[in-house]
């Protein structure tokens, strides 16, 4: 008879989020893993069959959140550029979740085909997300050209390379403030 779980399986995934996104995937070794949650080897590859399996979890928690933290902006009838502000915002600040995503996009070859694939699936819900949200600012003249959404994920993925390239991430709110304008009257229309 298998033995009960004696972790929680949100909290090993949090912590490895955390330091997956400290190091990346490939320098993460099992050792550290064990260590970092407290759980034994066997209760790791019983619960999660090794670490692609605990990565892929990893990765799945991060895009549901974001997931739900966009679709809720939405919901909540946010405007098209109030929606790029939020965006931008969560990802430039020093969160585990975007350096996740960040290694897993750099180290995406290392990964095994199901991890490439919900990262695939991931930036392929981000390009509709985006397309619906500046298809509606377009039709409401909100916008002064069309941009195509895939265009416009690129464009903020840049910025926010951009922005952590420039300055360390103590710095980067304060460059992503400075840098934000500058972007409205990119695709705002002038009045």
């Amino acid at each position: 008879m298998p033995r009960e779980k004696d972790f929680d399986q949100a909290t090993v995934v949090k912590k490895c989020i955390d330091l997956f996104a400290s190091h990346g995937y490939s320098a993460t070794g099992i050792q550290e893993i064990v260590q970092k949650t407290g759980i034994n080897r066997s209760s790791l590859y019983s619960t999660f069959k090794g670490k692609d399996e605990l990565f892929l979890t990893c990765i799945r928690k991060v895009m549901l959140d974001e997931v739900g933290q966009l679709e809720g902006m939405q919901k909540k009838g946010m405007s098209a550029i109030k929606i790029v502000d939020a965006y931008l915002s969560m990802v430039t600040k020093d969160q585990p979740a975007f350096h996740l995503l960040k290694f897993a996009s750099a180290e995406f070859k290392l990964l095994d085909r199901k991890t490439q694939t919900a990262v695939n699936a991931h930036y392929q819900w981000k390009y509709a997300f985006f397309e619906v949200i500046f298809k509606h600012a377009q039709k409401s003249g909100k916008l002064s050209k069309k941009i195509e959404a895939k265009d416009m994920v690129a464009l903020l993925e840049m910025m926010v390379q951009g922005i952590q390239n420039m300055s360390p991430l103590a710095n980067a709110d304060k460059t992503y403030k400075k840098s934000l304008p500058e972007f409205s009257r990119l695709i705002q229309k002038k009045k």
